[in-house]
């Protein structure tokens, strides 16, 4: 059996947070999507409410690409 280095392991878990926290952005997106929330600041109090985990900088993340 082949063990990984600690850096293959540590780039294996960075690659799953990345992936998980684009999931959960795309996630939000289609929640302010299909709600299309009437200003940013309903739709940044929508996101914490329904993503109490998510930081504020994944929130406006989320925000910015529905506007665009």
């Amino acid at each position: 059996m082949v063990s990984k280095s600690y850096r293959q392991v540590l780039s294996a878990e960075e690659l799953e947070l990345s992936n998980m926290l684009d999931r959960r952005i795309a996630d939000m997106r289609r929640m302010l999507a299909n709600m299309e929330p009437g200003s940013a600041a309903s739709a940044l109090r929508v996101l914490r409410e329904a993503f109490p985990e998510a930081s504020l900088e994944e929130r406006v993340r989320a925000l910015t690409a529905t506007r665009h």
